[in-house]
């Protein structure tokens, strides 16, 4: 998929465009990937306790990041995207993130931001053991 349409002309900040980049990428150390490389841990999403953390399940199939992508896209009435898996949820995305007019901006915006806000809620909660409201996001 071409993905780059999201990189170029997006008003996000950096750290969160840099943040979808290595998302889009596959390299976010999510725990299905650390346990590839052989870190014991638990598997459970601390977002949501519900399933394990996988990428997909992280930006798309995880009830917090779809109640919190509901909340934003709020804000933008025409794109209210409802992701039911990754693959669909990426695709429709790129779909609608060519052009340049003010709702595709503030989509491509959007996008960088929920990715970027999802990852560093997630490590608060691992890291720090704090977590915060998804309106406080």
């Amino acid at each position: 998929m071409d993905w780059r349409c999201l990189m170029f002309q997006n008003n996000a900040r950096p750290k969160a465009i840099f943040t979808m980049w290595l998302q889009n990428h596959g390299r976010l150390l999510t725990k299905d990937r650390l346990k590839k490389w052989g870190l014991h841990m638990d598997e459970i999403c601390v977002l949501c306790q519900a399933d394990k953390e996988t990428r997909e399940h992280l930006f798309a199939e995880c009830s917090y990041a779809n109640r919190l992508w509901n909340r934003l896209s709020q804000w933008d009435h025409v794109h209210s995207i409802v992701p039911n898996t990754w693959i669909q949820f990426f695709q429709l995305i790129i779909h609608h993130s060519k052009g340049k007019t003010a709702s595709v901006m503030l989509l491509k915006m959007m996008y960088a931001e929920y990715i970027h806000v999802l990852w560093r809620e997630r490590n608060t909660r691992i890291f720090e053991g704090a977590s915060r409201e998804r309106e406080a996001l």
